[in-house]
Order: C-alpha cells, then structure tokens, then sequence
C-alpha cells in the first residue's frame, strides 16, 4: 500500500467519523420537561406540639381466650 492509498484511506475515515458525529448531534433532541405541579404540603414545627385528644385513641380489646 503506497502513502497517496494509505492518506485516502484515512481521509475517508475521518470524513465518516465527523459525518457521524454531524449526524448524531442533528439528531439529538432535549428532553421536554413537563411543568412541575404544586403540591399540597403540611409544614410541620418541632416547636409546637399538637394537642391529643382522649376521644381519638382507640381502645385495644381482646376477645377472651378459648380454652381448647
């Protein structure tokens, strides 16, 4: 292989590559991004401490056990 086929070869290999890369980056679509909806948050404070009520706990009740 003489230089003049050697340098051809070359050239059409580089010419391919930044071929490729024209391609590629012609190509390439961002991603759309969706808005962001808003969302509903409940701050809490370490501060403040809610206030239980009696009625809200739920009394535990166990069926008597069965003798068998």
């Amino acid at each position: 292989m003489n230089r003049s086929t050697a340098a051809l070869i070359i050239a059409i290999l580089f010419h391919l590559l930044l071929l490729l890369l024209l391609f590629i980056l012609t190509t390439y679509v961002p991603p759309v991004q969706e808005p962001k909806r808003q969302e509903n948050r409940i701050k809490i404070a370490l501060k403040e401490k809610p206030k239980a009520k009696r009625n809200a706990a739920l009394e535990n009740k166990l069926p008597p056990a069965e003798k068998i």
